[in-house]
């Protein structure tokens, strides 16, 4: 079985920037809030990995991200996993109808 080095470091490097990001939205004070409402970072972060990957990874690190949001916001355990884990999978449809729409 050929190990792909590259997806490898890429998806480390998701991981660790999706968990970087949900350390400074929780991190009081760190970023002020805007209109009383304080900013979530992994809804953008999971939409861009999602237009730059195929359907399983956009799945997994939407999933992944919302589960970071599920631990820090407070809510059902799960919720936000499977919103962003649906997300996701658009996020590569969006990109796919953008290149059809601009070639």
């Amino acid at each position: 079985m050929r190990v792909e080095w590259n997806k490898v470091i890429r998806y480390l490097a998701y991981t660790l920037e999706l968990l970087v990001l949900f350390m400074l939205q929780e991190t009081p004070g760190l970023l002020p809030p805007l209109f009383g409402a304080r900013p979530v970072l992994l809804f953008p972060a999971v939409i861009t990995i999602a237009m730059f990957e195929t359907e399983i990874p956009a799945l997994a690190f939407g999933v992944v991200g919302g589960l970071f949001c599920d631990f820090g916001l407070s809510g059902t355990l799960g919720f936000h996993a499977l919103v962003l884990g649906v997300l996701g999978v658009p996020g590569f449809g969006l990109l796919l109808m953008l290149n059809w729409a601009l070639a």
